[in-house]
C-alpha cells in the first residue's frame, strides 16, 4: 500500500483536512485488500510531518481506529482551526488568488477552485454542499471583467457555472489579444501616414527649396539667414549708435547749441528752484553753455556768441 501513496495525499495536520485524507486512505486500503480490522495498524501510512510525529508520540498504543482518528482531529482541527478556515473561505476571491500567485486569470481560476474545495472540507457539515460552493464561487469571480458575462446570467448548476466562467475567461483573453494587435497595426500605420503627410510641402529654412534641409547648409549660411529672419520680424533696433548721436546739437536763431549741456543746465536750474524757491535770470541759462564749433558759418550766430563771450567775461 505504501506504493500507492504520495506526500500530496497524506495528512500533514497543517491546514489540512483529516476527513478527506481518511477517505483516500480507506480507498487505498480497499484497493490493496487490507481488511478493516487492520486499518488501525496501517493508519501511519496516511500520515506525514507533524501528524506522523504526533501519532508516534501520543497515539501509537491505541487499539481502536476511532480513537486514533478522534485524537488526530481534536489536536490539529480544533476551534481555532475552524475559525481560520471560515475566515479564509469568506475572504477568498479570484483577484486575491491571481495577485498573490502572479497568475493570469485562467490559471488563477483553476487554483481558486482547488483552494475552495480544500477549504470547504474544513467547514461545518451543513456548508459542505454544492449550493454553498456555487454561491461562493459566484461572489468570488463577479468583480473580474473576464468573468462578468458568465456571472451576469449564471448557469443554474455548479458544473455549468464553472464551465461558463472558463469559457468567458478564454473569450475575454482572445479579444484582448486581437484588440492589442489591431491597435498596434492601426497606430503603426497612422504614424507612418502622419510622417509622410507632415513632410509634404516643407521647404528649407535657408534656401526655400523643397526637399532640402537647413542642415545641408554651412553654419555661416544658417546664421546669416537667422539674423535676417530676426531683423525682418523685429525691425531695426532704435538704440543704434547713429541714434545715440542724434539730438546732440540744436539749431536756434542764434546758431547751434550743444544739446547735452543745455539739458544739464535746465536740470540744474530746476533743482535750484526746487531747493531755494528762486529763479535764475534768463541770461544765466547760457552761462555754462559753450557754442558749437561750426557756428562760424552763420553770421548771426557769430555775433551772438561774441556778445555772449563778452558778457561771460565780465
Amino acid at each position: 500500500m505504501t506504493r500507492l501513496y504520495t506526500d500530496k495525499v497524506k495528512y500533514s495536520g497543517e491546514q489540512d483536512n483529516f476527513d478527506f485524507k481518511f477517505e483516500i486512505f480507506q480507498n487505498y486500503c480497499l484497493r490493496a485488500g487490507v481488511p478493516k480490522q487492520a486499518y488501525v495498524i496501517a493508519i501511519p501510512t496516511m500520515l506525514r510531518g507533524l501528524a506522523l510525529k504526533y501519532y508516534f508520540t501520543h497515539l501509537k498504543d491505541l487499539n481502536l481506529l476511532e480513537n486514533v482518528c478522534a485524537g488526530l482531529k481534536s489536536y490539529f482541527e480544533g476551534d481555532e482551526y475552524k475559525r481560520d478556515i471560515l475566515s479564509k473561505w469568506n475572504t477568498i476571491t479570484l483577484k486575491q488568488v491571481a495577485t498573490q500567485g502572479g497568475l493570469d486569470t485562467g490559471q488563477a481560476f483553476q487554483k481558486l477552485i482547488d483552494e475552495m474545495w480544500q477549504l470547504q472540507r474544513g467547514l461545518a457539515k451543513d456548508l459542505q454542499n454544492d449550493t454553498t460552493f456555487y454561491n461562493k464561487l459566484l461572489t468570488a469571480c463577479q468583480d473580474v471583467s473576464a468573468c462578468k458575462p458568465a456571472c451576469f446570467r449564471p448557469a443554474t448548476t455548479l458544473a455549468g457555472l464553472i464551465s461558463d466562467i472558463k469559457s468567458s475567461i478564454a473569450t475575454y483573453g482572445k479579444q484582448e489579444t486581437e484588440s492589442f494587435y489591431t491597435d498596434r497595426r492601426y497606430h503603426s500605420s497612422n504614424r507612418q501616414h502622419h510622417n509622410k503627410d507632415s513632410n509634404k510641402g516643407k521647404k528649407c529654412f535657408v534656401c526655400g527649396k523643397s526637399g532640402c534641409w537647413s542642415t545641408n547648409h554651412t553654419k555661416d549660411e544658417r546664421d546669416r539667414k537667422m539674423r535676417q529672419y530676426i531683423s525682418d520680424f523685429e525691425g531695426d533696433n532704435g538704440d543704434s549708435d547713429d541714434d545715440d548721436n542724434q539730438g546732440d546739437t540744436f539749431i536756434t536763431e542764434f546758431g547751434p547749441v550743444n544739446g547735452h549741456k543745455a539739458f544739464n543746465q535746465l536740470a540744474n536750474n530746476s533743482t535750484f528752484h526746487a531747493l531755494t524757491g528762486s529763479v535764475k535770470e534768463a541770461s544765466n541759462f547760457y552761462f555754462d553753455i559753450e557754442p558749437c564749433s561750426d557756428y562760424h558759418d552763420d553770421p548771426k550766430a557769430e555775433v551772438f556768441w561774441t556778445e555772449f563771450a563778452k558778457e561771460k567775461g565780465k
